[in-house]
């Protein structure tokens, strides 16, 4: 409902099959209205359900709450068409078993080599499931079709099925350095790969103010990031380390070199 009052979700109460009375929550933050007098203002509406018991919600007592549940990050799931495209392989297989293989047929999570070790420590890449201090901002360096998209989509796929809520963004759409533009980005790619419900969103920016440690973002292609000039990349990776705790960064052989022989790319990254 959209009111002189404010904005609210009106869900229907059903007593013994049948509408018993209306039961309101505040768009903003899902919060079920228990204000008597704001009830008895929204009964005052031209609404089409305006028969109905505005004020049943107050015989809920404590129990209020469980009566509309805010989406948790937990609830937020990559949606089908989503994932069905980020399963495709892109070519046609033939497997005796089998009548189409996609990725998570065929997909085995790699090794990798810690660069900064000097023993050139191995890891399985499935670590990076496990997050924590050790792992948690990590850039991931590899050859051209090494496979790095593969491990950057398969370890969202993972992480969103543990519960976490992760991000994929390409490079070259990240095009400035005010992260108030990265943030309607990631509300963008938020509808693409998970729900452009408006409950959804919702619960996404709420997520994004209040639970920032539930999302990973992962960033792939960095090496065709579209903002150009180096001053206004470390303005924005500063402001990128700053607010979010995980963050995958994917990128080719080349940034490698540039870390090594750039003193701002080694500060940056």
């Amino acid at each position: 409902m959209v009111t002189e009052y404010g904005y609210f979700w009106a869900v229907e109460y059903l007593s013994g099959g049948k509408p018993g009375g209306m039961i309101f929550a505040y768009a903003k933050n899902g919060e079920v209205v228990k204000d008597k007098t704001l009830l008895e203002n929204l009964a005052g509406t031209n609404a089409s359900f305006k028969e109905l018991n505005f004020l049943v919600v107050l015989e809920f007592g404590d129990q209020t709450e469980k009566v509309i549940q805010t989406i948790d990050a937990k609830d937020c799931k990559l949606n089908k068409e989503y994932l069905d495209q980020i399963n495709d392989l892109g070519m046609k297989f033939i497997h005796p078993n089998k009548d189409n293989l996609v990725l998570d047929d065929i997909f085995t999570y790699p090794d990798l080599e810690d660069v900064e070790s000097e023993d050139n420590k191995k890891i399985n890449s499935n670590a990076l499931l496990d997050l924590g201090a050790q792992y948690n901002k990590c850039v991931i360096f590899g050859e051209d079709l090494a496979g790095k998209t593969s491990l950057a989509l398969t370890l969202q796929k993972n992480l969103n099925e543990k519960g976490m809520l992760p991000l994929y963004i390409k490079a070259e759409e990240i095009k400035h350095s005010d992260f108030s533009k990265f943030s309607e980005l990631l509300v963008r790619n938020f509808e693409k790969q998970y729900s452009n419900d408006p409950k959804y969103i919702e619960a996404f920016t709420r997520i994004f103010a209040e639970e920032r440690q539930r999302l990973i973002i992962i960033i792939d292609n960095f090496e065709s990031l579209a903002i150009k000039r180096i001053t206004a990349q470390m303005i924005f990776f500063k402001n990128l380390k700053e607010i979010f705790e995980n963050i995958f960064l994917f990128a080719n052989m080349s940034i490698e070199i540039e870390v090594m022989a750039k003193s701002e790319s080694k500060e940056m990254l």
